[in-house]
């Protein structure tokens, strides 16, 4: 998905669902890379591609009555067939010690020069490489709105290994040519419920992340939220990409705050990054905690009882240091009410001074030389990030201003249904 805005300011993610959300009919796609494609509408027939023929299954017609499911992870728990990697929780790989270290994120993506292309901000990365991290080499399933030129898949499978297993979801049906043995692709629309409901009920019955790189829309955000959560698994992570501008807070961050106070015996921590909300659930790894990483430092006057005491606090914090707010007598940070005072309280974060295309409008074409960029808002130039756990608020201190940029890479790009270019 698109990382960027317009210059002018409008979500440049919007870009994919402008045409293909118009008149877009629900649809399951599976691939089978060599032998064509076979869609299903909702009418439950299984017309033929352009282009493509239908391949037979099994040296026979084609059955109008099911979707062909070549590309599909083997579903678990008893449900269809088993995967032995996930025969106890999910299998782990044991490293042979002769192999190359593992890449981080950021590394992978800067690494990236040629083939699918992939556009994230770099805070985005990082966030990821943290929250992350105990899915490493493990039986994950992933699922992503929003795969666009395909260059994100590769780095799931790369950064994550061998054993994850991709689920892309996408309004262009172009996207069906990613569909692999390890990468499974639906044509559908995030914004429909109806979708997510046949998506966990055919495709996989659950995942262990989800990453909402879609059209950036407030509904579309909240529809997303509510239809994965359900079957997110335990200790999952679910992430909304690209949260540009002030604006969001009535439409998402309000309601989202409702959601997840509502449901909060599942959550385990609320993470805010600049253009990025992560959300950890409980049940499986601890959740994103920067006070237990070593060397971690709280300055004396940055240990807090109150959010008036919150801005002095910061003000003074040493670069790198923590702040952090406790108070017992709150209960449980993740409340309703309490979600949505931290949401609006840290909204500036979301809301840089200016956002800009290097080279100007690179954002609207298909270019693979072009990056996104942020003049820092006073709020992101102080705050590198905050995490609202059950008993406290932690909020990370930069060590210098944040550079937050998202930097095209690879060579191959996908022009999206949109008359924007």
């Amino acid at each position: 998905a698109q990382a960027g805005c317009a210059s002018g300011g409008f979500p440049l993610g919007l870009l994919k669902t402008i045409r293909g959300m118009v008149g877009l009919k629900l649809a399951l796609v599976a691939v089978a890379a060599a032998s064509g494609i076979l869609l299903r509408d909702t009418n439950g027939t299984a017309p033929q591609k352009q282009g493509k023929t239908t391949a037979p299954v099994n040296g026979s017609a084609p059955s109008t009555s099911k979707v062909l499911e070549v590309g599909k992870a083997p579903r678990r728990g008893g449900e269809g067939q088993a995967n032995p990697a996930a025969s106890v929780g999910r299998a782990r790989m044991t490293l042979n010690s002769r192999q190359e270290p593992a890449l981080s994120f950021p590394e992978y993506v800067d690494g990236v020069t040629t083939g699918r292309g992939i556009w994230k901000w770099n805070n985005a990365l990082e966030a990821y490489e943290r929250h992350l991290e105990s899915f490493k080499q493990t039986s994950v399933r992933v699922g992503e709105v929003g795969v666009w030129s395909g260059g994100s898949i590769l780095m799931w499978q790369t950064v994550l290994g061998p054993l994850c297993h991709v689920f892309g979801l996408d309004i262009a049906e172009e996207s069906v040519k990613f569909a692999d043995g390890r990468t499974t692709i639906t044509i559908g629309d995030q914004g429909d419920p109806a979708m997510w409901q046949n998506f966990f009920s055919t495709v996989t019955p659950s995942l262990e992340v989800l990453v909402d790189d879609g059209g950036h829309t407030a509904p579309l955000m909240m529809t997303t939220t509510t239809s994965v959560w359900p079957h997110l698994a335990p200790g999952g992570v679910l992430a909304i990409e690209d949260i540009h501008g002030a604006h969001y807070l009535e439409p998402f961050f309000k309601p989202v705050a409702q959601f997840y106070g509502q449901n909060a015996a599942e959550v385990a921590g609320v993470h805010i990054y600049p253009y990025l909300l992560l959300v950890h659930k409980t049940g499986g790894a601890t959740a994103v905690d920067p006070t237990r990483r070593p060397g971690a430092s709280v300055a004396p006057g940055s240990h807090i009882s109150t959010m008036a005491e919150i801005a002095t606090a910061v003000d003074n914090a040493p670069p790198g240091s923590l702040v952090v707010l406790e108070n017992a007598g709150w209960g449980n940070f993740l409340n309703p009410q309490g979600l949505a005072y931290f949401f609006e309280y840290f909204n500036e974060l979301h809301a840089p001074a200016a956002m800009y295309d290097t080279p100007e409008g690179c954002s609207h074409t298909a270019d693979p030389v072009c990056a996104t960029k942020s003049t820092n808002s006073p709020m992101q130039n102080k705050i590198k990030g905050v995490h609202i756990l059950v008993n406290k608020c932690v909020i990370e201190i930069p060590t210098a201003a944040p550079v937050i940029e998202a930097v095209r890479h690879g060579s191959k790009w996908v022009k999206y249904p949109t008359d924007h270019y």
